[in-house]
C-alpha cells in the first residue's frame, strides 16, 4: 500500500466524511495491510476505517480475532465486515460490526439485507460454535494451534499444524 498517496488523498479531501477501506489480509498473496499506519492516518485526518476481515478471522491473532488482534490495534478499526464462510466454516452469510448507527443504517438501507433470505440457522449455529472454539485455543508460532479441551478433571491438548494453509484454502 502506498501510505504517502493515502495521506495526500486524505489531506486534500474536502469530504464531510472520509473513509479508508481495506482488506485486513489480501487473499491473493496473503499480504497483511498496514492497519496501524492506516489507523494513525485516520485519526490524524478524522477518517473512518472499514476493514474486510474475511481472510484474517480465525487465522490471525492469538485468539483468531484477525488482523486487528494480530497487529495489536484492537478497538482502533471503526467498522469490520466479515463472512461466515472461510475459517468460520459457513456456506452463506456474513456480518458487519461497528457503531450502532452504522449497523442500523445497514439494516434499513442495505439492498442485499432487505431483499435476501435469512442466514440458515445451521450456518449461524456453525459460526457460533467455531467462534466458541476460537476462544479455546492459542496460537503457537505462525502455523500451530493448541486446543485445550477440559473433560471434568482431565485436560486434553491437541496440536494442529499447518492450520494457516488449512483454514485459508
Amino acid at each position: 500500500m502506498n501510505m504517502e498517496d493515502l495521506e495526500n488523498q486524505l489531506a486534500s479531501s474536502s469530504a464531510r466524511v472520509k473513509m479508508i477501506v481495506s482488506d485486513g489480509v489480501f487473499s491473493m498473496d496473503g499480504d497483511i495491510a498496514p492497519l496501524k499506519e492506516i489507523c494513525d492516518l485516520a485519526e490524524q485526518y478524522d477518517a473512518v476505517t472499514l476493514v474486510d476481515e474475511c481472510h484474517g478471522t480465525g487465522v490471525l491473532g492469538n485468539t483468531g480475532r484477525g488482523t486487528e488482534e494480530h497487529l495489536d490495534i484492537m478497538g482502533r478499526i471503526d467498522i469490520i465486515n466479515n463472512t461466515l464462510g472461510k475459517a468460520l466454516g459457513g456456506a452463506a452469510g456474513g456480518y458487519t460490526t461497528g457503531p450502532q448507527e452504522v449497523v442500523t443504517l445497514l439494516r434499513q438501507r442495505s439492498r442485499p439485507y432487505l431483499f435476501s433470505n435469512s442466514v440458515p440457522p445451521s450456518v449461524v449455529a456453525q459460526a457460533a460454535k467455531v467462534m466458541y472454539y476460537l476462544h479455546l485455543y492459542r496460537v503457537v508460532g505462525d502455523s500451530t494451534l493448541i486446543f485445550t479441551l477440559s473433560y471434568s478433571d482431565v485436560h486434553v491438548t491437541y496440536c494442529i499444524f499447518q492450520v494457516v494453509e488449512l483454514l485459508m484454502s
